[in-house]
């Protein structure tokens, strides 16, 4: 009973799966919060480097303007 109304709720159902979260939960076998977080530490890690260029650019424009 609850099968069959997943299956007709799932025609109003419109969203995308990444291939990469299918990826790894089919041949890893792996919670997609995992490749989530990865994702975020990454993001955090490359703003963190852009963020320090930045502040070297400031800091050496004072100096040569």
């Amino acid at each position: 009973m609850e099968l069959d109304n997943m299956a007709n709720l799932s025609d109003k159902c419109n969203f995308q799966i990444p291939m990469e979260v299918i990826k790894l939960i089919v041949d890893y076998g792996k919670n997609p919060d995992l490749l989530t977080r990865d994702l975020i530490n990454s993001c955090n890690a490359k703003n963190e480097i852009t963020k320090g260029k930045t502040d070297t650019f400031k800091a050496n424009a004072e100096f040569t303007f």
